[in-house]
């Protein structure tokens, strides 16, 4: 927010600026944990009038495929329109400027209303990755209202957690019920020509069994 603290407040203008906010996972209440990102926001604060395009020259990343940062987060705290006594209106909002990667944000009135908003570069993001995104901060918004801890908090929706607790792991398959003599007997039939052992150690021809010679000393 540049805007803030000075008369550009109340003024029409682009005065929007990118802070860094370095976010690690904590413990503790979901609310101790709150409050300390909103500290580290505050003392952004004072670089507010260091704009992103001098930091992106002082740092020489000037040019298209030079990205000075990842994805945003947006706090927008306003939601109600200003209206005239008589008169009516409602705020819609288009859009909130370019999006170089990833743009989280939240916008309400502070009291009833908080609405959660995903934009994605579509270069970076597919449709479905960024429903995926959207699904997945409503659940993590959900939870943490709920939570004492924020470590309890869980990242993954519950399908995804059963997807990588289960899905992944999903990988018992029936096998035939044969012994090792057996499936020796199964790749001599099938190719005695073929390559049955090979020593590591060395890499020649010498080093290599057929099936046919395996065949031959196993019976001899």
């Amino acid at each position: 927010m540049g805007r803030l603290g000075n008369a550009s407040a109340r003024v029409p203008a682009m005065v929007m600026n990118v802070l860094p906010l370095r976010v690690a996972a904590g413990e503790g209440s979901v609310e101790a944990f709150s409050r300390a990102l909103g500290r580290q926001l505050s003392q952004g604060r004072k670089h507010g009038r260091y704009r992103g395009e001098q930091l992106r020259r002082d740092l020489g990343l000037v040019g298209a495929q030079q990205r000075l940062h990842g994805p945003l987060v947006n706090v927008q705290p306003f939601y109600a329109p200003r209206v005239s006594p008589g008169g009516q209106a409602t705020l819609e909002g288009l859009g909130t400027g370019p999006v170089d990667e990833l743009t989280l944000g939240y916008r309400g009135d502070g009291q009833r209303v908080l609405d959660l908003e995903i934009e994605a570069n579509p270069a970076l993001y597919r449709r479905e990755d960024v429903q995926a995104h959207a699904a997945r901060l409503l659940h993590f918004v959900s939870a943490a209202l709920d939570a004492d801890d924020i470590a309890t908090v869980p990242l993954a929706t519950a399908d995804e957690a059963q997807q990588v607790v289960h899905g992944f792991n999903a990988t018992a398959h029936g096998l035939p019920q044969t012994t090792l003599v057996e499936l020796l007997q199964q790749g001599m039939d099938r190719d005695p020509q073929a390559t049955a052992l090979v020593c590591a150690r060395w890499a020649s021809a010498r080093a290599a069994w057929w099936w046919w010679r395996c065949h031959a000393r196993w019976n001899w």
